[in-house]
């Protein structure tokens, strides 16, 4: 939701800067202090580290990039506290939607902004998978709201509409609904499902992934039986472990609630098994109220 630069008066046709934009500035949110670390999350070792991320009562904080200085395998889960709503159906890898540094350049765009009023926060949970203890320091990119200096009222519009943008839809990740692991064999499969749930229709706009080798993937429309594709290669969707580049689907994809997407995996990977972590991001769509967000 953009602030216009200028505004212009309808009775005279004066045009002027928005008082607006003078309280509006860039911000990079980190975790709060955790362990007198400012900054980092400690994970141990097939642990878990949580952090929170929440605006001081200066304004509103919305997110529009992320980037993660993180060592090995890990998972993440994202919380709205104030919504209590998860932004994911479960657990997703953290390099599928986090770009690792430096990644300050190419980092993981969320389809919409990531809205955190002042006196709500997101709760993050990490788990290990590698195995080794690790330090995670990742940051959200935005735009933070300095209200506290500016003139009583003059964003009260602004934020009304926004709080009610963020009850109709959010960013969200899916992935799927159970691990997927492909033994050895370059023509093991497995067919998954990601179940979009009733509580919204979900806006695909890209796919990530992680795996341990190639592999190829047929997607189908569960709801219709219509298959969106033949057996693509992931390499031929440059998506395989680099969250800095995503693949973006020409079309955005809307799968209504109670729908299922199939996922059919098979291995191409000639020296192993294969581990995959696939993660559709786009928006969900909670509300019908659509009208009040126009």
């Amino acid at each position: 939701m953009a602030i216009p630069l200028f505004l212009k008066q309808k009775s005279t046709g004066v045009v002027y800067l928005n008082e607006l934009k003078r309280f509006v500035k860039p911000y990079f949110m980190v975790p709060q202090n955790v362990g007198n670390q400012l900054g980092q999350v400690a994970v141990g070792a097939l642990g878990t580290g949580n952090m929170i991320l929440a605006p001081d009562q200066n304004g509103p904080f919305e997110g529009f990039y992320f980037t993660s200085e993180h060592g090995g395998n890990m998972l993440v889960r994202i919380n709205d506290g104030g919504a209590r709503r998860d932004l994911m159906n479960r657990d997703v890898h953290i390099d599928t939607i986090m770009t690792p540094v430096p990644g300050g350049q190419r980092p993981f765009m969320l389809p919409e902004g990531l809205w955190i009023q002042q006196r709500r926060s997101l709760l993050f949970t990490f788990t290990d998978l590698s195995g080794a203890a690790q330090t995670v320091r990742p940051v959200l990119h935005g735009r933070k709201f300095f209200l506290k200096q500016a003139t009583p009222g003059l964003a009260s519009k602004f934020i009304a509409r926004r709080d009610m943008i963020n009850q109709v839809t959010t960013p969200f990740f899916y992935t799927t609904d159970n691990d997927v692991n492909l033994p050895l064999a370059t023509t093991a499969n497995q067919q998954e499902t990601i179940t979009v749930n009733d509580e919204g229709h979900f806006l695909a706009t890209k796919i990530t992934c992680v795996s341990q080798g190639p592999f190829d993937f047929i997607i189908k429309d569960g709801r219709t039986g219509q298959s969106l594709s033949g057996a693509v290669r992931v390499s031929n969707t440059g998506c395989t472990g680099i969250s800095r580049f995503p693949y973006v689907f020409p079309e955005p994809w809307l799968i209504e609630r109670n729908s299922q997407i199939i996922i059919e995996f098979t291995n191409r990977f000639a020296l192993g098994s294969n581990n995959i972590w696939m993660t559709w991001t786009g928006r969900r769509i909670y509300d019908e109220q659509y009208q009040e967000i126009l």
